[in-house]
């Protein structure tokens, strides 16, 4: 059996021009129509078959720019949700981590002070287990920093 690909807007056209037969019953008068009107004319049949492959790549092409706008809006706002993260959620907890890193580093001053180790006394805080602080990037030529941003506007679609 062969399978037979027809865009949705003509098959509706077609189904509009013949109303009161079924889907089956249309699709092979088409096939039928079609065997018909090729015969044995080669030259028919390739125009015919390279014009629906044709009708194909272009209902394809429609499809994928459909998906990739889609892909687009759901990074677009992934971005726009990890920037509204970045403003609302971290620094609160940046201000909150430099507290703890003033308030560790006076009470090992208070301990020295006492003539007490440190470190003696608790096992060491991980050095990353307060670090909370992003760097911001670091370009190398302010012609580095401009391409990024024009790299990073593409992406989102922005100015």
């Amino acid at each position: 059996m062969t399978v037979v690909r027809v865009p949705r807007s003509l098959w509706e056209a077609l189904r509009r021009a013949h109303p009161g037969t079924g889907d089956d019953a249309l699709a092979r008068a088409c096939v039928e129509r079609g065997r018909r009107a090729l015969g044995e004319d080669g030259l028919r049949a390739e125009f015919a078959r390279r014009t629906a492959a044709a009708l194909l790549l272009r209902t394809e092409l429609l499809d994928a720019r459909g998906r990739a706008r889609e892909a687009a809006a759901r990074e677009r706002a992934s971005y726009e949700r990890h920037l509204a993260l970045e403003r609302e959620v971290v620094p609160p907890i940046r201000a909150r981590a430099r507290e703890l890193r003033a308030a560790i580093a006076g009470a090992e001053a208070d301990l020295r002070a006492r003539g007490l180790d440190p470190d003696a006394v608790a096992p060491p805080m991980p050095v990353d287990a307060l670090s909370v602080d992003q760097e911001p990037p670091r370009y190398r030529t302010p012609e580095e920093r401009r391409r990024r941003a024009v790299e990073f506007f593409r992406r989102v679609g922005g100015p």
